[in-house]
C-alpha cells in the first residue's frame, strides 16, 4: 500500500503550478503512511477530518524529490506519537482527542479492526480552511479517491460538519442509501459498498449532540463487526 501510496503522490504532484497563485498561504500536503497493523487488518475504517492547521511549511517551499518521503514519515511519526501510543490525548486539539478516542474505543472493542486518518482537503490555508479555493477542493477530491483506492477502507467517518457536505458530494457521485438522521449533525449513506457516516466536528462550536451522535456511530460501527 505505500509504495502505491508513494507512487500516487509522485505522479499527482509532478506539475501543481496551477496552485502557484496560492503557494505563499497553502501548507504543504498532508500525505498519508499506513503501518503493517492496517493492511492486515480484517477491517479498515478512514476517519476523516477536514484540513491540517498549518503543516511543515508551505507549499512555495515543497520539493517533490525531497518532501514526499518526509511528510509521508511525518505523518506516520505523529500518528505514532499523538494518537496510536496514547491512553489519553494530549495537548490542545479537539479533533486529535477524539482521533485517540476513536482508536481507542475501537482498539477496546474490535481488535482486528485499525483506523487511518485522511482529511478532505490537503492543503490548509494560513492555518484555517481551504474549502473556497475550487482549485484546492477538485485536486483534493482527486487525490483522497486515489487513496481510497488503494487504502481499501471498508467504513467511511467524516468528522467534518455540514459545510463540508458538498465536497462529500462531489467526491462520491454514486452515494447511494442517503439518510440524513438529525439535520446537520448526523448523516448516514452507502457508497461502494462502505457504510458511511458524517457527524459534526469534535470541535464545533454548537455542541448539542456532538458526544451523543457520535457515541450513536461507534456503537453501530462496533455491532457490525
Amino acid at each position: 500500500m505505500n509504495e502505491n501510496l508513494i507512487k500516487l503522490y509522485n505522479e499527482e504532484f509532478k506539475d501543481i503550478s496551477f496552485l502557484k497563485d496560492y503557494d505563499k498561504i497553502l501548507s504543504k500536503p498532508f500525505l498519508l503512511k499506513v503501518h503493517e497493523d492496517y493492511i492486515k487488518a480484517h477491517k479498515k475504517i478512514m476517519v476523516f477530518g477536514q484540513e491540517t492547521h498549518r503543516w511543515h511549511g508551505k507549499l512555495i517551499d515543497f520539493n517533490k524529490e525531497d518532501d514526499i518521503a518526509k511528510l509521508m514519515d511525518s505523518y506516520e511519526k505523529f500518528l505514532d506519537k499523538r494518537v496510536f501510543s496514547q491512553n489519553k490525548s494530549r495537548g490542545r486539539s479537539c479533533f486529535i482527542h477524539r482521533l485517540v478516542k476513536i482508536n481507542n474505543d475501537i482498539k477496546k472493542n474490535l481488535s482486528d479492526t485499525q483506523i487511518i486518518w485522511n482529511n478532505l482537503l490537503k492543503f490548509d490555508k494560513n492555518g484555517k480552511s481551504s474549502r473556497k479555493i475550487k482549485k484546492v477542493t477538485d485536486f483534493s477530491i482527486k487525490l483522497v479517491k486515489k487513496e481510497i483506492d488503494i487504502l481499501k477502507p471498508d467504513i467511511l467517518l467524516f468528522q467534518t460538519g455540514p459545510y463540508y457536505d458538498f465536497i462529500i458530494k462531489k467526491l462520491f457521485t454514486n452515494i447511494e442509501n442517503s439518510e440524513v438522521i438529525v439535520s446537520r449533525k448526523l448523516w448516514k449513506f452507502t457508497v461502494d459498498n462502505k457504510v458511511s457516516f458524517r457527524i459534526n466536528h469534535p470541535c464545533a462550536t454548537n455542541q448539542g449532540g456532538v458526544k451523543q451522535y457520535y457515541t450513536q456511530v461507534i456503537n453501530e460501527i462496533k455491532n457490525k463487526n
